[in-house]
Formats: structure tokens, C-alpha cells, sequence
């Protein structure tokens, strides 16, 4: 949740020509925000850019498995919500993320009662499936609750609910549509607000400010009877670590932030933690998320934020608000058609993505920024490259690696791994590190850390690697020093350049403890 993302002004191609620009609700730009507060203050832009770096072809696997069962565009614009679904199949689709990861099937009707209340007939219980694993729910949820409580959904919060309720808001464009799902461990609820024909409800109407108090007074009502909602504890596979706000990494012990401040902590998938910094010993290289203008273009410049949920409108309009209680004993939702739109919707569905090898957590390298677009509009025009980040490796040239000096680019994320000799004096299997490179001329430099030790975390904590060195045609020279709880080791690692610039290969090889090997490194794509 800390992956800082560019909410600059982007630019997406369109099949026909042209271009499509999304644009966040309020029409202006933060420059820099993290995944939480993209998701709590329902930022458009950064919502496209991580759609594009999770892929649409995994959001939309994560929706259908998630209940919603309309084709999915595989389109930019479809993160801001391109497609049909019933106010009851969103409110469905959430109780997984209510449940941690198990997605229950609501009933509309419980039981049927003779008019003295003998019970005719009483509903199964209900169908649960888990689609999520429940450290990625958690996960999810925690940052839904601040949207809940400080961001676009906080009028929706009823008197004491802090901490113990969690939401999203949507608003479609001109405000014909508004809705807001809310949820605790125990009741999922759906609000939707709008007219049979679609027209503008009123100025300035969203879900934060239209649907999200009818959230807060359902909740209220509900629980008048009830004791106050508790949280779900943290579940196995749940990591909290100080971060430094910079750059959205993990501090590494005894460091903290360049200002001085208190380190705010994130939560993060055990195992799939950021690469480790020390702000003025290190130099970390960016982990701005930034994306690029590749890729499918857009059907259209009007899709920016349109979703219609449902097949048909119901008589009048008005509002339609609905909810399903996750024991079991109720559900339900108003039937009707919501055409709704939002600010920054799907953007928890593509969080809420397990993770890839190359996705959250084991992440490949942020990709290159295209250039700014002269055309991009807003009333904000943030810096090129926001504070904090002045580090980030130089852009890799992918495919030169022609010889005569220092024709080929190292810039950029590498994985290498180091496959110990067994003849060698220390018994050690294959360690494999993250490492940011840097060239300038024939210069190399980099750091990075040790990733994973036979396949494994490491045991004793991970360790910090600083490499230094030159290219010379194909062939590349480091020195290495690696500093961990057991003491500092240095060494040498040789490679040739193979694969068009993309590979290398070689030997390492360890002076203090009189080992050597195999090395060989990947870009990170």
C-alpha cells in the first residue's frame, strides 16, 4: 500500500487516432500519491496506471472469479468502471472483501411464515467460495477503511464506527449515478441513487455525499440493536513494517526518514515486502509506479468513468439501497437498475489481484516514464519528477548491446543470482539478489539486497549489497561489498553481455570467505 503512483496528467492512444486523457474527479493532480490514499480519495489517474502494470486480463479474471459476470473489457478505461453489473452483484461481489477473501451468495428471501409465524419453508444457508487469500483481503480492507473514515466515503461513517467499517464510493460522470458499498466483518450494504432517465441528480452530487449517508444511517440502524462491530484481527501472511515515505520502501533497521519524522508503518504480504532503504547511508533508486502510453488504447474518450450496474432502471429512479449480512440470516439489495459511475472504482479489484511473481511483492522493476505529453490538460502542472526520487536508475537501452565501449545500458532493476561453487570453500547454494544498477559513460554502480537464499527467505534477515565497477564492450567488472547481521563480505563478479542487453553472465567470486561460482543477472522487465 505504500507503491507510490505518478497522478500526472497521461495520455492513452486511441485505435481511431487521438488520444484518451483520464481525468481525476476534482480535475486536479497530486503529482505523487501512494496506493492507499489512490484508493481512499478515489484518484482516477493512478488508478489506470496500476491497472496497466497489474494487467487487465488479471482483473478481469479477479472479477469473474469475484461473481461479476459481464465481459470485462480488456480496455484502459475499463478501471474506472466500463461495465454493466446489478446493484445486488456489487454488493455480492464486496462481501469478499467483508469476509476475508470468502464470497457469499445473498438470498432474497429467508423464510416463509404462516400468519400466526409458523415457519412453511426457511432458506439454505448460504453459498460461500473463497476467491481471495486472506492476507490480500486484509490488506485490501485496511486501506478501504480509511476511505471509510478519511477519505471520499467519510460522511458515510456512523457514530463510533471508526476502525470498524470500511468502503467505497462512486460517482458517475455528470453525477446521473451515485452509489457507495460499505461493509463490516458482519453486514455488507449497497446504496445507489439515481433517475430512470438519466440526468444529473444535482450539483456537485457523489457518492461520498449522496449514497454514503444513507450507508451511514442504514449501519446506524442496524446495529442499534447490536453490539459495535469489531475488526477482523490480522490474519497469517500479514507483514507490518516502518516505511520511508520518500520512496515508499521498507527502512532498514536503525533508519529513519531523511526529515527526521516518526516512520509511518504499512502493511504488506509476508514474503512480498518492497526492497529495504536507509535514507542518507543509501541511495534508493525510485519506486514510482509510473507506467507507460502503451498498450490496448481506449474505445473511446467518454468511457473515463462510466459503469452502469444493472440491466434495467427501476420505475422513477430515486434510491436503491440494499444489504447482506454475512452470517447469513439476511440479505438482500434493491433490484433495479443503477447506473452508476465512479471516481476511482476497480482500483480495489486490481489491487485486490493475488500477486504475480513479477506483481506485488516479488515486483519486476518500475517501467520506463514516457515523456510528458505538451497536450495534457489540468490545472495542476506537477514537477517532472517529484521529490524524493531523484535517484531513479537511468532508462535500460533494451537491445544495444554493441560493442566499442560503453554502447550497451545497464540502467534499471536487475535480479542476479550467485550459484556457489561446491568445490569452494563455503558451503552455500544459490543466492539470488535485487539490485538497481546505474551507468554513466563506462561507469556502473548499484545496490541493492539479497532476495532469496536457495529459493527461501533468508534466514538471518537480508542483507545489503553496493557494487561498483565499468563496462568495456560486452564485457562488465564489479566489485561487491555485501554487509549483513554476520559481518561485511566482499568480492568480484565478471559478466558478458548475452540476449541483446537483457542477460548476463559470468563468475563471482568472494576474496574473505574463498568462494566462487556461477553469476548471472535479468533485467527486470
Amino acid at each position: 500500500m505504500s507503491q507510490p503512483i505518478a497522478d500526472t496528467p497521461l495520455a492513452v492512444p486511441l485505435a481511431g487516432g487521438g488520444s484518451w486523457e483520464p481525468r481525476n474527479y476534482d480535475g486536479t493532480f497530486e503529482g505523487r500519491v501512494t496506493l492507499r490514499e489512490a484508493l481512499a480519495q478515489s484518484r482516477n489517474v493512478p488508478t489506470v496506471r496500476l491497472a496497466e502494470a497489474v494487467g487487465y486480463d488479471s482483473i478481469a479474471a479477479l472479477a469473474a472469479s469475484d461473481g461479476i459476470t459481464a465481459q470485462v473489457p480488456l480496455l484502459p478505461s475499463m478501471p474506472l468502471g466500463t461495465v454493466a453489473v446489478s446493484p445486488l452483484e456489487l454488493t455480492a461481489a464486496y462481501t469478499a472483501f467483508a469476509s476475508l477473501g470468502w464470497q457469499v451468495a445473498p438470498r432474497v428471501v429467508l423464510r416463509v411464515e404462516r400468519a400466526d409465524g409458523t415457519p412453511i419453508w426457511s432458506a439454505p444457508a448460504p453459498s460461500r467460495r473463497q476467491v481471495l487469500d486472506p492476507a490480500v483481503a486484509y490488506l485490501l480492507d485496511d486501506a478501504l477503511r480509511e476511505a471509510l473514515a478519511s477519505g471520499t466515503g467519510a460522511p458515510g461513517l456512523p457514530p463510533g464506527f471508526a476502525g470498524r467499517a470500511a468502503g467505497k464510493t462512486g460517482t458517475s460522470t455528470d453525477g446521473k449515478d451515485v452509489w457507495f458499498i460499505g461493509f463490516t466483518p458482519a453486514v455488507v450494504a449497497g446504496v445507489w441513487l439515481g433517475y430512470d432517465e438519466p440526468r444529473p441528480i444535482a450539483n456537485e452530487a457523489t457518492g461520498g455525499r449522496l449514497a454514503a449517508p444513507v450507508f451511514r444511517r442504514l449501519m446506524t440502524r442496524i446495529y442499534a440493536g447490536r453490539a459495535a462491530p469489531q475488526w477482523w484481527p490480522v490474519p497469517p501472511g500479514v507483514a507490518a513494517l516502518p516505511v520511508d515515505p520518500a520512496s515508499g520502501l521498507v527502512l532498514s533497521q536503525g533508519c529513519a526518514p531523511a526529515d527526521g519524522a516518526p516512520a509511518p508503518r504499512e502493511l504488506f504480504l509476508a514474503g512480498h515486502e518492497p526492497m529495504s532503504t536507509c535514507p542518507g547511508v543509501t541511495m534508493a533508486a525510485s519506486n514510482l509506479l509510473e507506467g507507460t502510453t502503451a498498450g490496448p488504447p481506449a474505445a473511446s474518450s467518454g468511457e473515463e468513468s462510466q459503469i452502469e450496474i444493472g440491466p434495467t432502471r427501476a420505475a422513477g429512479g430515486a434510491e436503491d439501497a440494499g444489504s447482506a449480512e454475512m452470517g447469513g440470516s439476511e440479505a438482500g439489495s434493491g433490484g433495479g437498475r443503477a447506473g452508476a459511475a465512479e471516481e476511482g472504482q476497480a482500483g480495489e479489484r486490481a489491487a485486490a489481484s493475488p500477486p504475480s511473481p513479477d506483481a506485488a511483492g516479488r515486483r519486476a522493476a518500475p517501467p520506463v516514464p514516457p515523456a510528458p505529453s505538451s497536450e495534457a490538460k489540468g490545472p495542476d502542472e506537477p514537477a517532472a519528477e517529484p521529490p524524493g526520487h531523484e535517484a531513479r536508475p537511468p532508462a535500460a537501452g533494451r537491445g544495444d548491446a554493441r560493442g566499442g565501449g560503453a554502447a550497451a545500458n545497464l540502467g534499471g532493476w536487475w535480479q542476479v543470482t550467485n550459484s556457489g561453487d561446491p568445490t569452494g570453500g563455503e558451503a552455500r547454494g544459490a543466492r539470488t539478489y535485487r539490485v538497481a544498477l546505474r551507468q554513466e559513460g563506462a561507469r556502473v554502480t548499484g545496490e541493492g539486497e539479497e532476495w532469496e537464499e536457495d529459493g527461501r527467505q533468508p534466514a538471518g534477515g537480508r542483507t545489503r549489497i553496493q557494487l561498483s565497477g565499468s563496462i568495456a564492450g560486452r564485457e562488465v567488472r564489479l566489485r561487491y561489498t555485501e554487509r549483513g547481521p554476520d559481518g561485511t563480505a566482499s568480492g568480484t563478479i565478471t559478466w558478458r553481455l548475452a540476449g541483446g542487453g537483457d542477460e548476463l553472465s559470468g563468475t563471482f567470486s568472494s576474496a574473505g570467505a574463498d568462494a566462487r561460482g556461477a553469476s548471472s543477472a535479468v533485467r527486470l522487465q
